[in-house]
């Protein structure tokens, strides 16, 4: 890939952003200052007519590829840098067909979109007040997610995050799910894949179901507020809290750290085991 492109504009005013890419690696960091900077990476075919287009109107940056034919391999070394604003914390749309995603550097956005076809998502720490992250293969791993609300959708591949605030929806069809700190209430749900979470905190009822896979969860804060309720078809629960005889309580267990608790942690397993350790 040779430089195709390398664009700057004043992003003072900036106040939206919309990328829509077919078929490149895309690198996100922040300028030193209030500018923004998009730079593109391509084939020498498209120094005259570039597939990749960048435009920004009345504070909005839009970045868009067209569609192109594309060759096993052929594009894997395309890249879209973006360099935006140091102060911009508005909204962030982003879609991607093919390729991988980098946030090189911490981000606060006021909402995050994120739709991707086929490549993996790595991040430092992303804070938003919404995320809405669709991704149908490929890989996420990012050392922190804090929000107020989620949903996060995922078909195929494997999710890994030091941290993951909020209350939301988490559904994956296939593949292991990683969550180091947990703090938040809503769901998760597996189809096949294993369940690895540490729980801090939950700031309401937190349900976790699995259809093919073991569950792995750590409590790692206060349980005053907790009440257990486990329960698997095929396999064991194993626990080190509760009235039980070495760990093994069979395959269902019901628990309260305290009368008062008020926050149900309910998890349910299909086929696959269950371990909690407090």
């Amino acid at each position: 890939s040779v430089l195709i492109f390398d664009e700057t504009y004043d992003g003072s005013e900036m106040k939206d952003i919309d990328i829509d890419i077919t078929s490149a690696n895309v690198k996100i960091y922040k300028s030193n200052d209030q500018s923004i900077r998009v730079v593109y990476y391509g084939p020498k075919s498209e120094k005259e007519r570039p597939t990749v287009t960048a435009d920004y109107v009345e504070g909005i940056l839009r970045i868009e590829q067209k569609s192109r034919i594309q060759l096993f391999g052929f594009f894997d070394s395309d890249r879209v840098e973006i360099y935006l604003p140091r102060d911009y914390i508005g909204p962030f749309d982003f879609e991607l067909s093919s390729g991988n995603l980098d946030f090189v550097e911490d981000f606060e956005f006021s909402q995050i979109e994120m739709q991707l076809t086929s490549g993996n998502v790595k991040a430092k720490t992303l804070n938003t007040a919404t995320l809405h992250f669709v991704m149908s293969s490929g890989n996420l791993s990012c050392e922190g997610i804090y929000s107020d609300t989620y949903e996060i959708k995922m078909t195929s591949g494997t999710f890994k995050a030091d941290a993951l605030t909020g209350v939301g929806n988490f559904k994956s069809s296939s593949g292991n799910v990683s969550i180091q700190h947990y703090s938040g209430s809503g769901e998760i749900k597996l189809t096949s894949g294993d369940l690895n979470l540490g729980i801090e905190a939950l700031s309401g009822d937190l349900e976790i179901g699995l259809s093919s896979g073991n569950v792995d969860v750590n409590l790692l804060g206060d349980t005053n507020d907790i009440a257990c309720e486990f329960r698997v078809t095929s396999g064991n629960i194993r626990t080190n809290f509760g009235d039980v005889d070495d760990g093994d309580v069979g395959s269902k267990f019901l628990y309260k750290f305290s009368d008062g608790a008020e926050n149900a942690l309910v998890i349910k397993t299909i086929s696959g085991s269950i371990r909690i350790e407090k």
